[in-house]
């Protein structure tokens, strides 16, 4: 992350196979710019072929909506 942050290089992070664990403290899906989860029908957590979308930047949620 340091080296990303350094050179503005937003982090995506592919947290399906991690839901609901964390690293050094944080929830996985949450350290980078987004995180992205699938729920295809052999993950932990499974909706099919769903998938979602985490961020905290809400104009990257609206161009994404």
């Amino acid at each position: 992350m340091a080296l990303c942050d350094s050179v503005d290089i937003p982090v995506i992070e592919d947290a399906a196979h991690s839901l609901g664990t964390t690293w050094n403290g944080r929830n996985i899906g949450t350290i980078g710019k987004v995180g992205c989860f699938s729920f295809q029908s052999y993950k932990l957590l499974n909706a099919g072929e769903g998938r979602i979308l985490i961020t905290d930047d809400d104009d990257l949620i609206a161009q994404a909506a």
